[in-house]
Formats: structure tokens, sequence, C-alpha cells
């Protein structure tokens, strides 16, 4: 009735929610086979509602079915099931990037010991957008070891989409080698070595997370840059930040 009485949702959840686990359970199996995706959207919910279900989510894990498997993965997350970190890190190995991607944006959110080691290891993934999404997550860890870690990667990173989502990650551990990288990054470079744009705008946009003394003196002196997208984000940035 889920899906088909969304009016009737709140009483829905209620009554499942009173079953415990085999309410939980039964819902899994509905969004397992379900064939469209706002019918897996409303199951999703509802599991989130629940947060119950994390023994037979964590089974699922092994199901042959990409899309099942990442559903169980991104619901382990949303419960913050700790328990699941090491299932969710073997599942950095499943051939298919859309699993690997949901795997690594779950353990961004568990943030256990196992899950940043995990994370770690992501970085170096084929799939550009795990490799993405396992720096959103250690941005999440503030530290010097989270920040090595994204700085280190930065060095290597080829493709400017990720190379984005260091930088944004960066912002977020805001410790003073993370904004002394992102100050480099947010310089114009050489004429022989120019640097995307969008690179140097998110550098600034991350200066801006930062929010030390040393992002903000870089922000001001960013305001006076040739070019223009940059002079302009740093303008935004300074306007947008509080004093630090």
């Amino acid at each position: 009735m889920l899906p088909r009485q969304k009016d009737r949702t709140e009483d829905l959840v209620t009554i499942l929610a009173r079953t415990g686990d085999e309410g939980a359970e039964a819902v899994i199996e509905e969004l397992a086979t379900a064939q469209s995706r706002s019918d897996r959207r409303v199951y999703f919910d509802a599991l989130v509602r629940l947060n119950a279900g994390v023994h037979t989510l964590t089974h699922l894990l092994g199901d042959p079915r990409w899309y099942v498997t990442r559903n169980a993965a991104d619901l382990l997350g949303e419960l913050n099931a700790t328990e699941a970190d090491v299932r969710l890190a073997d599942l950095l190995a499943h051939d298919d990037d859309r699993v690997r991607r949901a795997a690594a944006n779950a353990l961004g959110k568990l943030q256990t010991p196992k899950a940043l080691a995990a994370l770690r290891r992501a970085l170096n993934d084929t799939s550009l957008h795990v490799r993405a999404t396992a720096a959103a997550g250690l941005g999440m860890r503030k530290g010097h070891r989270a920040s090595d870690t994204l700085v280190a990667a930065l060095e290597s990173e080829r493709d400017v989409e990720v190379q984005i989502a260091i930088l944004m990650a960066l912002g977020r551990t805001a410790t003073p080698d993370a904004v002394d990288r992102l100050v480099k990054a947010a310089e114009s470079g050489s004429v022989f070595k120019r640097k995307p744009t969008a690179y140097r705008v998110a550098a600034v946009q991350a200066l801006s997370d930062a929010r030390t003394h040393a992002a903000l003196s870089a922000l001001r002196a960013l305001t006076s840059d040739k070019e223009d997208a940059v002079r302009d984000a740093a303008t935004r940035a300074l306007a947008q930040s509080p004093p630090a």
C-alpha cells in the first residue's frame, strides 16, 4: 500500500514500526523487487524512517542484482549502521562502479576507522565518481591525517572533476596544511601552465568553507585577481564569510 496510498504514509509506517524487524524486512523485500524508481524511493524512505532491518540489509550486500546491493548500501549509510563497515568496505571491490560509489558514500557517513581506511584506498579507484565520493567522505573528518591524505591525492589526481571534489574536501578539513594547499590551488598558473577556471573557483569556494585567518586573507588578495570568475567568487565568498 505504501506506493499506492501516499496519503496514508504516516499510518502505514506506524503499523510497520510496531512489527519491528519483520516489518522492515517486508519493506526490504518489496524494495528488492520494485520495478519503478518511484516505488523504490517510497520503500527506501520508509525504511529510513523505520530505522530497522540492518541485519537483512547487510545480507543484501551480497545480492547478485547491482541495484539491490546499491540500495542496501545507501540505506545502511542512512541508518548509520557502523556494524556494517567491513561489509561495505568489501563492496569497494565490486565490479559495478555504481555499487562502489554507494559503498563509498555510506562509508563516508559511518566515519569508523575501518570506513576511513577503506575510503583512503578508494581514492585510487578506476572510477572518477568513486574517487570523488571517497574524497568527500574523507573531507567530513577533521584532522591532519585526512588532510594529508587528500593533499597527496590531489598531487596525483589527473581528472579535474575529482580534483575539485578533493579541493572542496580540503576546505572542510580546514587544517593549516589544507588551507596552504588551497591557497596555492587558487593562485593563477604560469603562462605555460594555466589552471582551469573551475579548478581555481573551487579552491576559492573551499577557502570560504575553511574560514580561517589565512583563508580569508587569501580571499581578500584574490578579489584583485585578473580572472573575472575568480575575482567574483572571492568577493562573494568574503561577503558570505563571517570574520575569523
